[in-house]
């Protein structure tokens, strides 16, 4: 009788096939709308690259159109606009983690699967690590270089809180914190770029999309005081809340977003970086106010799954490997969909109840 071969190339391809699959499902960008196939995503995500060779992946920035068109009965034959099309290069590295067993008798004692949960460990680190690259990359965090060093807020791309033209200006106080002022100022920077920083269409209507870290949330809920403008941010909030539930369209987009102000989208997270830049040392974050193609993810190649035995097979490790990059888009050496909004972001404290 002819046995069954069992291939165990294809279940390694199985395992790290699910190891990708799932973690892109769990990562925050996903999850929230903001990652997808396309110019018209927040964050653009490039897959069919494996038939392609080399260390770098060209994505293509789309321009608006900025014609007049033709009235009437005018000729448009020889008046049609040519399509603008620019690219930027993302780098692509490979990043790899594994995770060791115990021996076989220890492992026999737990009441639980090692493997699956090896396999659930590297799942989470992966999505976590993702997200935290393309965080690190639209913040500008420069201390970040997988798989190339991060681009600093270009020059025009940039705004600071209250009156600050600096990071070494924002200090811990009030008048250099989050609030609804830098949301719409940060809009407005979006819209008067050149080129303009394209908002994402939901439901028809033009919207950006802010990420800032939760110290910056807490600052915009409570800076304001009770005075007009943050009863109207409160306001919005419920609007956001009632839009997301009545109308499809808003139904993903604003999925974890904790509110709304000026038809942007507001989303916190804690692994938006802060760093100790501002005046006496003072916690600085860079939000980001994020239109369509902000950000790329390339994918170069299938992921890898390898399983290695030791100890004349009494103890076994599992290793996980993936091909990608991740970069903040540019055109012309300003960012392409990202306008940087800095302030300060201390740790919250408690005040006196009134």
């Amino acid at each position: 009788m002819a046995e069954t071969v069992i291939n165990t190339s294809h279940f390694r391809q199985i395992w790290a096939q699910g190891v990708f699959v799932e973690a892109k499902e769990k990562m925050f960008f996903k999850q929230a709308g903001l990652m997808g196939a396309g110019e018209n995503a927040v964050v653009q995500e490039l897959t069919d690259l494996s038939k392609d060779r080399g260390d770098r992946v060209h994505v293509h920035l789309q321009m608006k159109l900025n014609g007049s068109g033709v009235s009437g009965d005018n000729t448009l034959k020889g008046n049609e606009e040519q399509l603008v099309i620019y690219q930027d290069t993302v780098t692509i590295d490979q990043l790899r983690n594994g995770v060791a067993f115990p021996g076989r008798l220890e492992a026999k004692k737990t009441a639980y699967d090692v493997m699956s949960l090896g396999r659930n460990a590297l799942v989470a680190w992966l999505a976590e690590t993702m997200d935290q690259l393309i965080m690190n990359h639209v913040c500008g965090l420069t201390s970040e270089t997988y798989p190339a060093t991060a681009l600093a807020p270009s020059s025009n791309r940039k705004i600071y809180a209250g009156t600050a033209t600096a990071d070494s200006n924002l200090t811990d106080t009030a008048a250099d914190r989050m609030t609804v002022e830098e949301i719409s100022r940060a809009r407005h920077e979006a819209e008067i770029a050149s080129p303009m920083i394209r908002p994402i269409m939901i439901g028809g209507e033009p919207h950006y999309v802010m990420l800032m870290h939760p110290n910056q949330a807490f600052d915009l809920f409570y800076t304001d005081g009770t005075g007009a403008i943050a009863t109207m941010f409160r306001n919005n909030i419920k609007d956001a809340k009632s839009r997301g539930d009545d109308n499809p369209a808003f139904k993903n987009i604003l999925s974890g977003a904790f509110g709304m102000w000026d038809g942007v989208i507001l989303h916190s997270n804690r692994n938006v970086p802060i760093q100790t830049t501002g005046g006496s040392s003072a916690n600085v974050a860079y939000a980001a106010l994020m239109g369509a193609q902000a950000a790329a993810i390339a994918f170069g190649a299938p992921p890898t799954w390898g399983e290695e035995e030791d100890d004349f097979g009494n103890k076994k490790s599992v290793g996980y490997g993936q091909i990608f990059g991740v970069k903040k888009l540019r055109f012309n050496s300003e960012d392409f969909g990202v306008i940087a909004v800095a302030t300060n972001a201390s740790a919250v404290a408690g005040t006196a109840h009134t």
